[in-house]
Order: C-alpha cells, then sequence, then structure tokens
C-alpha cells in the first residue's frame, strides 16, 4: 500500500515543481489532471484541490492496477483502495452537482475576429481591421449583450492614443470607437497596448459611456516571448532573433474591473489563464466572472488552442465562477461555475456569439486555501526521500560491516 500512495503522491509533487520553476519559466500546461476536463462528476474536485487532486488519483489507480499486475498479491486491497477513492471522488462531485449557480444572467458578446497577424501591425491596415471589430460587434446588437469582449491586442494600436492616429479619410481610429460605444451604449472589453512611463505594457481595458477607463495589465509574462528572464544570463538571447522579444512591463494588480451596473471581471491575458494562483488572486480580489482574452493563433492548426481552452474549465471550478474567453482565432466561448462548456467556438473561424453566465460570489476551498494539497505532496515526498536515503545508507553500512566480519573470520 505504501508503494501505490507514494507514486500519486510523489507525481503531484513534480507537477507542482513543474508549475513553479524559478526566472518565470513556470508552465502548467497539460498536467494528468486536466485531461479529465470533460469529467462532469470528477472534475468538481478541483474546488478543493485544482487538477492536482485529480492527477493524485489518476496515478493512485494505475499505481494499484500496476502493483496488482507486477506482484500478483493483495489485489483485493489495492483494488478496494482504488474503488473507494474513485467513489469518494465520484460522490463529491454528484453533491456539489446539486449546489445552485448565480441567480442574475450576466450576457457576453464576444467577437472572434481572426485576423491575420502577417498583416494586422501594418499600419495601412489599422483603418480596416478596427472597421471589422466594430461590423462584428454591431450583429450582435440586437441580442442586448451587457458587455462586448475583443480578443488580446484586438486593435493594431495604442488604444490611449487612439485619438493621435491618422487615417486615410481624416477620421482617426479613437473616433470610430467613441462613435461606436456612442451609438451602442455597451460597454467594451479589448485586448490593447499601452505606454506608462516609458514601458510597454500588454494591456486590457474596459471602455464604457460615461464611465472613465479601466486597465488592466498582464502580470505573468511570457519568458523569451515578452521579455527575457535572467537578463544578464540570456542577453544574448534577443540578438539571435534580431531583437524581435519584447520587453513589456510587468503588471502588479489584481483588482477586477467594475462594471458599471454589472458584477465585477477578474481579467486574465493570453495564458495567464493556465495558472491556478493567478487567477485565484483575481477572484480572491473582488472577481465576479473570469474573463481571459488570448491570441492563439500563434499555434496555428494544431491542438494548442483546444488545450489552452480546456484550462478553463478547472479555473472555473476552481473559483466557482463561471470564465468567458475570447480568442482572436480561436478557441472562444464560455464555461460556467460547474466547469462545463456553454458554447465553444470553431478554429480559425470569424464568428460572434452571446453567452449567458451567471456571476457568484461564493468561496471554495481552493480560494480559501489555495494549493494546499500540492503543497502537502511536496513535503510528503521530501520526507519519502530522506526515508530513502536513510534507508539506503542503513543498508549500505549493513552491508560494509558484513563484509568486514566475513574477511575477518
Amino acid at each position: 500500500v505504501a508503494r501505490v500512495v507514494s507514486w500519486p503522491i510523489m507525481w503531484v509533487a513534480m507537477e507542482y515543481f513543474r508549475a513553479h520553476l524559478p526566472l518565470g519559466l513556470t508552465f502548467p500546461w497539460n498536467s494528468l489532471g486536466q485531461t479529465l476536463y470533460r469529467s462532469g462528476r470528477l472534475l468538481q474536485n478541483a474546488d478543493w484541490g485544482s487538477f492536482y487532486g485529480l492527477s493524485f488519483l489518476i496515478v493512485f489507480i494505475n499505481s494499484a492496477i500496476d502493483d496488482v499486475l507486477r506482484r500478483r498479491i493483495g489485489w483485493k486491497r489495492h483494488m478496494g483502495a482504488a474503488g473507494l477513492l474513485l467513489a469518494l471522488y465520484t460522490g463529491y462531485g454528484a453533491w456539489r452537482y446539486t449546489l445552485p449557480a448565480g441567480e442574475k444572467p450576466f450576457r457576453v458578446g464576444i467577437v472572434q475576429g481572426n485576423v491575420d497577424l502577417n498583416t494586422k501591425w501594418i499600419p495601412s491596415n489599422r483603418q480596416a481591421i478596427l472597421d471589422h471589430q466594430i461590423v462584428l460587434s454591431e450583429s450582435m446588437i440586437p441580442q442586448s449583450p451587457d458587455v462586448l469582449v475583443w480578443s488580446e491586442s484586438a486593435i493594431p494600436f495604442i488604444y490611449r492614443l487612439a485619438w493621435q492616429y491618422p487615417d486615410s479619410d481624416g477620421q482617426p481610429p479613437g473616433y470610430r470607437i467613441a462613435q461606436f460605444m456612442e451609438n451602442t451604449r455597451i460597454p467594451l472589453v479589448t485586448g490593447t497596448l499601452d505606454r506608462q512611463e516609458g514601458r510597454m505594457y500588454n494591456a486590457a481595458v474596459l471602455t464604457a459611456p460615461g464611465h472613465p477607463d479601466q486597465y488592466y495589465y498582464k502580470e505573468q509574462l511570457v519568458p523569451f516571448g515578452e521579455y527575457i528572464p535572467a537578463q544578464r544570463v540570456f542577453r544574448f538571447v534577443n540578438r539571435l532573433v534580431d531583437d524581435s522579444i519584447g520587453e513589456f512591463g510587468r503588471g502588479e494588480s489584481d483588482a477586477p474591473f467594475v462594471l458599471p451596473g454589472g458584477p465585477r471581471i477578474a481579467m486574465t491575458i493570453c495564458y495567464e489563464n493556465i495558472f491556478p494562483t493567478l487567477v485565484r488572486d483575481r477572484v480572491r480580489a473582488g472577481g465576479e466572472v473570469i474573463c481571459n482574452i488570448t491570441n492563439d493563433a500563434w499555434f496555428g492548426d494544431t491542438s494548442g488552442p483546444f488545450q489552452h481552452f480546456s484550462a478553463s474549465c478547472f479555473r472555473a471550478v476552481e473559483t466557482r465562477r463561471p470564465v468567458v474567453r475570447c480568442a482572436n482565432s480561436g478557441v472562444s466561448g464560455a464555461v460556467d461555475a460547474l466547469g462545463r462548456i456553454v458554447r465553444q467556438s470553431s478554429l480559425n473561424t470569424t464568428e460572434t456569439c452571446v453567452v449567458t453566465v451567471y456571476p457568484d460570489s461564493r468561496s471554495t476551498l481552493y480560494l480559501v486555501f489555495g494549493d494546499w494539497f500540492a503543497n502537502g505532496c511536496m513535503v510528503l515526498t521530501f520526507l519519502l526521500y530522506c526515508i530513502f536515503f536513510v534507508r539506503h545508507y542503513r543498508d549500505g553500512s549493513r552491508r560494509k560491516s558484513c563484509q568486514k566480519n566475513t574477511s575477518a573470520r
């Protein structure tokens, strides 16, 4: 039994260590437990242990089966323990399904513009891209969304300076956006760039008629993409790629967007959505709905965008907050507080949709205690290694003692 239990403990510790590497090189992507994002009742256990708890379950069952097949003893004990653990997980999930969700509906209009990255930042395309986003947004107005969401860097200019960009017809982007907002009277969340005190930021902005703009700056930057970690060591890397690595500033605020007359929106940009603790901090700061804007077009026609989208199921269950996601080329959609996919767009298509989610303010074990389960596995793994080395040293000493006695005889 000790062998069967030790393997899942060490596996969880390994996944947690990978998710907290130094120098910002953390990457908790496609951990074993995340394969159960469509598993319904089992998924509900993420509200106490994140995906680490599900990784533990998978490895425990497989470890028990492996031990039975290899040693061919104790199969009743091993299978009984595995069955009991699976029953506990399933029973807890079934109970969570009975809990009520939020009561007040919140309608979100999502614009998947599917803009070509190769031409996006050409200045002559600025007007066409903005008009494309506006036309798609206007098509959803009859459905009365409470807010519109555009993707990460949906507009190819700095929103704060939108009135300063000249366009061919003399109307700067700021005028087009102001006219659109005046006509629709619907708040807009969009990805943009922002410059403050000489630093460039990957940002999101909430603009609402009659209210000051609110900004969120991305905190978890992509290493060797948006910044160079340990620049003294890796300074040469940027020269190898013709200085194409960005030098973005890092955001420091967890504060949600406060929507006039609506729920508070916990923002994440790009792959920030795969970090459980980061999203947890946004929700603990007051977020009632999680909004993730991203540009996954870099993945091309691969499984990457779908894998990224699946992480939203875990963020929803961990925090019991619905997740709304807008991606430039997919996958966009929404997940409810039970981790069920409400809407999922296709890949590399231009789409719009209005989804209804239910904001919530309840707490969960994960919101209160965070990665207590994974941290516990880290401590137990350290103790297991200590026991292993002590036994190894003790057995080695015994062998040496026996060899000396044999030589003396």
